[in-house]
């Protein structure tokens, strides 16, 4: 079988009409991406997506955590610098 691209119709070409009437008249629900995907793999990407989220917080809370400490070391230093002078 093959179809003409048209917009407002269409040429179908086929060798077997018996077949392609069968075809056409079948009725079969419209499928997404999602419907493509198992639901399995579903719960599993939302656990990937959840444990990432989860990483990019610690990190980002880490980051802040030694930017704290490392100013809070360097005021240390100043405030015995002159201590460590001698």
């Amino acid at each position: 079988m093959s179809a003409s691209r048209g917009r407002e119709q269409v040429t179908i070409y086929t060798d077997d009409k018996v077949a392609l009437r069968h075809a056409v008249t079948r009725y079969r629900q419209a499928m997404n991406a999602s419907d493509l995907t198992s639901t399995e793999t579903q719960p599993e990407r939302r656990n990937y997506d959840k444990l990432t989220d989860h990483i990019n917080r610690v990190r980002t809370e880490a980051q802040r955590f030694a930017a704290q400490q490392l100013e809070r070391f360097r005021r240390w230093m100043a405030s015995h610098e002159q201590h460590y002078a001698r």
